[in-house]
């Protein structure tokens, strides 16, 4: 029996988070990045091509502090998205006249892409979705008390 290998060592480990479950641990722990589900599900509300939503992706996987903005070269994004980096240019070029996306020039340094403008065109469909969310419940509450058997007063 092998320490090292994870399927027969006796080591105790921490149960695995729900995420992990899906993905495994190796994966999960290789790092992970946290999108809003909406701005999936209302691409084309915000006009974002596969393209231009891969290349979001990519930003917001750079964002780790909430105070600084991601930085990220156009060439390393590129190169992971199998694109030129014009290619790149050109979708951040669409996302900033969309308004989801400014860039701030840093003389000797990459760029920083602020991220503010697609969090406030997104938050229309997340509050949507959200009171859709509500209403289901409600009426779901509503049949489970009209289905609910009732109590016979004495």
């Amino acid at each position: 029996m092998s320490k090292s290998d994870p399927k027969t060592s006796t080591k105790r480990t921490r149960p695995l988070k729900t995420s992990e479950k899906k993905w495994g641990r190796e994966l999960w722990n290789a790092g992970w990045t946290g999108v809003p589900t909406i701005i999936l599900r209302r691409q084309k509300a915000l006009r974002l091509t596969p393209l231009d939503l891969n290349v979001l992706l990519h930003l917001i996987s750079y964002w780790w502090d909430p105070a600084r903005a991601p930085f990220p070269s156009k060439t390393t994004i590129a190169e992971a998205l199998g694109k030129s980096p014009r290619t790149i240019q050109r979708s951040l070029n669409k996302m900033e006249g969309l308004g989801l996306v400014a860039r701030n020039y840093r003389e000797g340094l990459t760029t920083e892409y602020d991220l503010s403008g697609l969090k406030k065109k997104a938050r229309p469909f997340a509050e949507e979705a959200l009171e859709e969310k509500r209403r289901r419940i409600r009426e779901a509450q509503r049949q489970a008390r009209a289905t609910a058997p009732r109590k016979e007063v004495a």
